[in-house]
């Protein structure tokens, strides 16, 4: 899987690196995939040390595309919104944080 890095025109370093559903077990469940259709296909997330982005569809060829192609799409991807979840512990529920959990690059 292709990871690449680009600065934003702020001055904040971003990586880059494609989500493909089909590929990570998780999105699919007995009943099939619980992801919008739009990002069924896949997608790239943009990360830096403190945002997650998204932009869907994938972009053909977007591993060799120019560091201005990565800043257009950068800009015009989703912001990804912390949500809170509520996990079952033996001392009642806590909460637990996810970022966007499943954009995280399966490195093998």
């Amino acid at each position: 899987m292709a990871v690449r890095s680009f600065e934003s025109p702020d001055g904040v370093w971003w990586s880059v690196w494609e989500v493909i559903p089909g590929r990570v077990s998780e999105f699919r469940s007995a009943y099939g995939s619980h992801l919008p259709s739009n990002l069924a296909d896949g997608w790239l997330c943009f990360e830096s040390a403190t945002e997650k982005r998204r932009l869907a569809p994938l972009p053909a060829n977007w591993q060799a595309r120019s560091d201005d192609d990565l800043r257009f799409w950068w800009r015009a991807a989703d912001p990804v919104h912390t949500r809170a979840l509520r996990e079952p512990s033996g001392d009642g529920a806590r909460l637990v944080a996810m970022a966007g959990a499943e954009d995280e690059p399966a490195f093998a």
